[in-house]
């Protein structure tokens, strides 16, 4: 039922930003359904069976909620509210953060054990609407105008790299988990067509790293070398094809053909992060998200990696998901020769998309982040994971 709920998910975020045929407030439904869904199948799970006791993924898992959410409700109790330059307000900003976090965690804890069959049909499937909703939005060129995406709405949702990330990423992970070998040399290939046309770097880059880990770590060289070869081939015909484009100031941009250091977008974080450092101190015990307003005018100015999650919710949380991430990563590396099931794909590929993306370029409101850690935290609590890895340990 989770892996239903979250198929589900992903189909229905990418209808609605890809495509002005289904209500926005359709995708939140579909969320909190998941979420009831979920919480239900990781309780019970919890009732029935807990091999591990309450162990360390447990007891991140609490530091980071539990301590993030005493955070927001002082937050809103002590702090005095800032309202930004678009009428957006600061604690509110914080709390909805806090709770889509929460949400996201909890139908990743529920995505653990779900078991994914081969099915070419359903991959392609998965990968065919992610590649249809940003061919329909080309109007022929290699990068999306999310301006005309937006304008061409008959409601008032503005479209960026950042709203159609998540079910972009959503969907290539499933369709990872469900494909034949033979196939994949192919998905991650038009996935990284895919994430170019989209016009997020970070996105991108993220994309490309956590392929080249996911192979390091899952396949053998020879496969390595197999699909590694023939997604180079689709990959330099993309390449000859965006060339012709090079004058165009979308695809100019996502090549960085000025350098970083004309490029508008990474000046305006290099100011933001210099900004920013000046409130930690202030931020360190439960976080506060007026501070970006008082400085910037606007709560969009925070920073856009994993230290936002010290200016949203303070220092304790942000020390705890950090260490859920190194926790998690040596948990992977030395189980590797273990991860042989196609939730193992799933996860693996996932996890090291959303690390590298809260690392070089995306804040703590990136939900899929939280999606990934809920999966692996209660993956490793419940499934006996660590009681194996010790036996491999303990051979090698």
């Amino acid at each position: 039922m989770p892996l239903l709920v979250f198929g589900g998910i992903a189909v229905v975020k990418a209808l609605v930003f890809f495509y002005d045929l289904v209500p926005l407030a359709l995708s939140f439904y579909v969320i909190f359904a998941g979420a009831f869904v979920c919480a239900g199948q990781v309780g019970s799970g919890a009732l029935k069976k807990n091999p591990q006791g309450f162990s360390k993924a447990a007891v991140l898992t609490v530091c980071m909620f539990f301590f993030a959410g005493i955070s927001v409700i002082l937050q809103n109790l002590l702090i005095d509210d800032r309202i930004d330059n678009d009428s957006r307000s600061a604690l509110w900003f914080s709390t909805t953060t806090y709770l889509l976090a929460a949400i996201y965690f909890l139908i990743g804890a529920g995505l653990h054990g779900a078991r994914f069959e081969k099915s070419n049909s359903l991959a392609l499937l998965f990968l065919g609407i992610l590649v249809a909703g940003i061919y329909i939005n080309l109007d022929g060129l290699p990068v999306l105008n999310f301006g005309q995406m937006s304008l061409q709405r008959s409601d008032e949702v503005q479209i960026d790299h950042l709203v159609i990330g998540e079910p972009a990423i959503f969907l290539v992970a499933l369709a990872l988990a469900f494909s034949g070998r033979k196939l994949r040399g192919v998905l991650f290939a038009v996935g990284l067509m895919c994430f170019f046309c989209m016009g997020g770097r970070t996105a991108l880059i993220s994309y490309a790293a956590s392929v080249l880990v996911f192979f390091l770590i899952r396949q053998s060289a020879r496969r390595n070398a197999v699909v590694v070869g023939l997604a180079a081939i689709l990959i330099l015909l993309a390449w000859a094809q965006i060339s012709v484009y090079s004058d165009d100031p979308l695809v100019a941009r996502m090549l960085i053909s000025d350098g970083l250091e004309a490029d508008e977008s990474q000046i305006a974080r290099n100011q933001i992060f210099s900004d920013g450092l000046s409130n930690l101190f202030q931020q360190s015990f439960i976080g506060d998200p007026t501070l970006i307003v008082e400085k910037s005018g606007t709560i969009g100015a925070y920073f856009h990696n994993l230290l936002s999650a010290w200016q949203f919710f303070g220092m304790i949380p942000f020390l705890a998901t950090l260490f859920a991430i190194i926790y998690i990563t040596a948990h992977i590396w030395k189980g590797r020769e273990r991860l042989t099931s196609r939730a193992d794909d799933f996860g693996v590929f996932l996890f090291f998309y959303c690390v590298i993306s809260v690392v070089i370029g995306k804040a703590v409101n990136f939900y899929p982040f939280w999606l990934s850690l809920g999966f692996w935290l209660y993956r490793i609590q419940m499934s006996g994971f660590n009681k194996a890895l010790n036996r491999v340990v303990v051979q090698g």
